[in-house]
């Protein structure tokens, strides 16, 4: 659910900044939790306790 709020507003603000013409440089990337091995061991501890 967490990745489907942050995208959607990570798509809301390159709608504004295209429609105000301003720089969509200043919008940080998605962060991948996953991608680290620590987190991704959490999750999966979590998921299985």
């Amino acid at each position: 659910m967490v990745c489907t709020v942050e995208y959607s507003v990570r798509g809301a603000k390159h709608a504004v900044h295209g429609l105000l013409g301003l720089d969509a440089q200043e919008i940080p990337g998605i962060y991948h939790a996953l991608a680290d091995p620590k987190t991704a061991f959490g999750a999966l501890k979590a998921a299985l306790a």
